[in-house]
């Protein structure tokens, strides 16, 4: 057997198909690699916000309690609601 007609053990009897599986492969590991995300390797490198502090309309809404700390609405929330009967005649 001569150097030129020897193909590598790995590739069997087809060195086309073995081509073709490693392009799927490496074609795959492009694929998924680059999606994996930093948060969950755990390396967070978002921005860590400035504090933020509430205004005065906002705390008087918390102590009236129409307002939660977290702005939802409070026990004493309301909404204003109307009820009309018009009769009318043409």
């Amino acid at each position: 057997m001569t150097l030129s007609n020897a193909a590598p053990q790995h590739c069997g009897k087809n060195p086309t198909r073995f081509l073709i599986r490693c392009g799927f492969l490496i074609t795959a590991a492009i694929l998924v690699v680059p999606n994996i995300s930093p948060a969950a390797l755990g390396q967070d490198n978002r921005p860590i916000p400035y504090p933020t502090f509430p205004s005065p309309q906002f705390l008087s809404a918390v102590e009236a309690g129409t307002r939660t700390l977290t702005g939802e609405p409070g026990p004493n929330y309301w909404t204003n609601t109307a009820e009309y009967r018009i009769n009318a005649t043409l």
